[in-house]
C-alpha cells in the first residue's frame, strides 16, 4: 500500500491503527510500516522521516535533530498534534494528492 493511501486511511480512522497513542503512537506505527517497506524494497525512499521532517524543520526554523512528531509537538500552535500532522502532510504533499 502506498504511504499516502495509508495516511488517508489512518486519518479517517486513527483509533483503528494507533488507538489512543497520539502522535508518538502514529510515529511508531509509521516507522514499522517504513521498515517493512525497506525490507521488501531496499530502494524504498522514506520521504516521511527524511523530506517531510526537513520540511518541518525549515517551516518551524528549528534546526534541532528531531523527528517529525517531536518537531510538531515542540513547535505546534496548540491543538491536537495528530490533527496538525495531517494538516502538515497535506501541505507537504499537496491537497489534491491526500484528497
Amino acid at each position: 500500500m502506498e504511504l499516502t493511501v495509508l495516511l488517508r486511511n489512518i486519518e479517517a480512522r486513527p483509533q483503528l491503527y494507533v488507538g489512543e497513542a497520539g502522535i508518538y503512537g502514529l510515529r511508531h506505527f509509521l516507522c514499522g510500516y517504513i521498515m517493512s517497506e525497506k525490507e521488501h524494497c531496499p530502494a524504498y525512499h522514506d520521504w516521511l522521516f527524511s523530506d517531510f521532517t526537513a520540511f518541518l524543520a525549515e517551516k518551524y526554523q528549528d534546526n534541532r535533530d528531531l523527528d517529525f512528531a517531536s518537531l510538531i509537538v515542540a513547535n505546534g500552535t496548540g491543538g491536537n498534534p495528530t490533527d496538525i500532522f495531517f494538516q502538515l502532510i497535506r501541505e507537504f504533499t499537496g491537497a489534491a494528492e491526500m484528497g
